[in-house]
């Protein structure tokens, strides 16, 4: 078996590859034309390259900081604000009423999401009442407005307790649940307008036939259900 040679450079260990050097010194070799060229080894830059932080011992990234003392710079225009760990020392959020640590542009975590997400910090997704129970939120995809009224709540979703705030004030209006086939109309279009008298109650259902005997019967449960 043949032996294999040490790289050619002092204090080199490493099993040489092609004219005496091993990989990473003739790679050198190719780029520089000296097996020595190039600067030192990423190993010896990590071990120099540490974050000017006192008391940090991650390896710097940019303006030899490390990567979260960085991001802190980045985002609160010092590297030590922020985080909890420095809880202590960073503003409040601005947002009235919210007395949580900012996190960003002076803004708690939750604030902060929202103004990600909406470009506005005050678009609450949800939002309680006075009263402390009611909860609602707008849907993005219908526009309409869910109230929270718990899962035991007949009208409510069974995995989530909200209803549509509109059919909520109806069936409060009506003094009974809305039943099957009714509907309920926003007179002046605006959607998140739950007034009551914003509201009318339609009724969507028809009967099963064109016969007469079943337009008859359709006729009678409508006047027994509304005549009164």
């Amino acid at each position: 078996m043949k032996e294999l040679k040490e790289c050619s450079v002092e204090g080199c260990c490493n099993p040489s590859k092609t004219k005496t050097f091993c990989a990473n010194h003739y790679a050198r070799y190719q780029r520089h034309g000296d097996p020595l060229g190039g600067g030192p080894s990423r190993a010896v830059l990590a071990v120099s390259k540490k974050c000017r932080i006192e008391g940090c011992t991650n390896v710097y990234k940019s303006g030899q900081w490390c990567h979260a003392h960085y991001e802190r710079f980045k985002k609160y225009g010092d590297p030590l604000k922020g985080g909890s760990f420095h809880e202590e020392n960073s503003e409040k959020c601005k947002m009235e009423g919210c007395g949580k640590p900012s996190l960003a542009k002076c803004l708690c975590g939750g604030h902060y999401s929202l103004f990600r997400k909406y470009g506005d910090p005050s678009i609450a997704k949800h939002k309680w009442y006075q009263n402390g129970r009611d909860e609602w939120h707008e849907s993005t995809s219908t526009g309409y407005i869910w109230r929270y009224v718990g899962r035991q709540d007949p009208q409510a979703s069974k995995h989530t307790g909200y209803v549509y705030q509109h059919r909520a004030v109806m069936a409060e209006k009506l003094g009974r649940n809305l039943l099957s086939g009714e509907n309920v109309h926003h007179v002046n279009g605006v959607k998140t307008d739950n007034r009551p008298e914003n509201l009318e109650l339609w009724v969507t259902m028809q009967p099963p036939g064109q016969r007469p005997q079943d337009l008859v019967a359709f006729a009678k449960e409508i006047l027994a259900r509304y005549d009164s």
